[in-house]
């Protein structure tokens, strides 16, 4: 599935509404079983970004839903949201603008990070390095760009195993998402390479021990890590996210029947993320969140 048509779609019935789209925000913390795992790590970080000199990145910031709870969030920190280019905002640069005029928003790309060094306290990334080709590149940007002590919280699909490995991320000189590569080889379900199901993906994910050495080989240490979507979590998955985006990428039409399927799936949806967010760590869930911290100077 290609989730790019879908969201271009809900930004023309967003459009320069400042209401609808912070309606939209709301659904999105709400809906997406990834977002509540990732309030309750930021709200365990809140106590050490504290002063007015902390600086904070979202790294591919999209939509811009986490970008837009981190500036509530975070009150009196610097808040910067990076994406690789202004059609990937999906239209958000108005709401920020007028919602939050102190937040700044640059277009540039994680495999080459246009910041000084040393320059944010917190770094959060979700759902964005399944799309890099050159992920090395990228974590040895973020270990650069973090200050000593600094945070960074990324999410990312989760593969839960097999024989075989993800793909390896392409060498350093072949670039990234410059458009100048090579189009990498088609994803396959057997061979030598792992398929992957969605369209904009390069990488189905990573295997815990391979999200660990990405962090560790950049200079980060691992401070926690969490698997999310269960089994409960991915039939909500199922119920509040594939069956109505699978609808809805069918065109305008498919609007009102997707909103009266939602009216009996959220509550069922629900109740099955409230489940799995409980139980705080499914080993064979399909999501991986890891916290990790650049380590203090000597």
């Amino acid at each position: 599935m290609h989730y790019d048509p879908i969201k271009y779609n809900l930004a023309k019935l967003l459009g320069n509404s400042i209401i609808l789209r912070r309606l939209f925000f709301m659904a999105l913390d709400m809906l997406f079983l990834r977002a509540w795992y990732v309030r309750r790590e930021l709200r365990r970080l809140k106590s050490r970004i504290t002063n007015h000199e902390s600086i904070i990145l979202d790294a591919g910031m999209g939509f811009g839903q986490y970008f837009d709870r981190m500036n509530r969030m975070f009150k009196g920190a610097g808040l910067v949201g990076l994406e690789l280019d202004r059609k990937h905002l999906y239209g958000s640069e108005k709401y920020f603008r007028e919602v939050h005029p102190q937040a700044s928003i640059v277009i540039g790309d994680v495999q080459i990070l246009p910041f000084s060094c040393e320059k944010f306290d917190l770094i959060l990334t979700v759902d964005v390095m399944e799309h890099v080709e050159d992920d090395r590149a990228a974590f040895s940007e973020y270990f650069r760009v973090l200050k000593p002590g600094g945070y960074m919280v990324m999410h990312t699909p989760r593969v839960r195993g097999g024989e075989l490995p993800p793909p390896e991320s392409p060498p350093a000189e072949q670039g990234g998402r410059t458009g100048s590569n090579p189009p990498l080889p088609p994803p396959t379900s057997q061979g030598g390479r792992a398929s992957w199901q969605v369209g904009e993906h390069v990488r189905d994910g990573y295997r815990d021990s391979e999200a660990r050495e990405r962090f560790e080989s950049a200079g980060l240490e691992t401070v926690r890590l969490v698997r999310g979507y269960g089994s409960a979590g991915r039939a909500a998955w199922t119920l509040l996210q594939r069956i109505p985006l699978s609808w809805l990428s069918k065109g305008k039409l498919m609007l009102l029947p997707t909103t009266l399927y939602m009216i009996p799936a959220f509550p069922i949806g629900l109740l099955l993320m409230i489940f799995d967010y409980l139980k705080g760590d499914n080993p064979q869930g399909g999501s991986l969140l890891v916290v990790a911290r650049r380590p203090e100077e000597a």
